[in-house]
């Protein structure tokens, strides 16, 4: 079983200022199997990616994924989670996840902004419509 590939992403207007953040489930051939994402209200850049990153983790869970590739532009993320030391602003959730997380095959890396093109595209829109707009998320499996 190849893995399924996650790319998680946040946008913020400004460092606090409105921010979205979301992710997008990829299959081995590109292929968009699932996707989320969320105004969040006024947030600053990191908490808005380690946010996308666990609601990520949840959606991969509830859909039963045993090998997983997470790939994020927050170099400060992926080395947060590869030294297992989350922030507190996630750390309950963090614990929560773990019989999930020790349970299937994972890996994060690294990727550069333009590699995710369309989901900064939709975050930038989504950030700037306030905090009331509800998750929206889709599933094509």
């Amino acid at each position: 079983m190849d893995p399924l590939k996650f790319n998680v992403d946040d946008c913020s207007l400004g460092n606090l200022g409105m921010a979205g953040a979301g992710g997008i489930f990829r299959d081995h051939m590109g292929s968009v199997v699932s996707a989320f994402g969320k105004a969040l209200g006024y947030k600053n850049n990191y908490e808005d990616e380690l946010f996308a990153f666990v609601c990520g983790l949840y959606r991969a869970r509830d859909m039963d994924v045993q090998k997983l590739w997470i790939g994020s532009d927050s170099v400060a993320m992926v080395v947060l989670v590869q030294r297992k030391s989350v922030p507190w602003c996630v750390l309950q959730d963090w614990i929560s996840l773990q019989p999930f997380l020790s349970s299937i095959s994972r890996k994060i890396s690294h990727r550069c902004r333009e590699t995710n093109p369309i989901a900064v595209t939709w975050l930038s829109k989504r950030s700037n419509m306030g905090p009331c707009l509800p998750w929206w998320t889709f599933h094509l499996m």
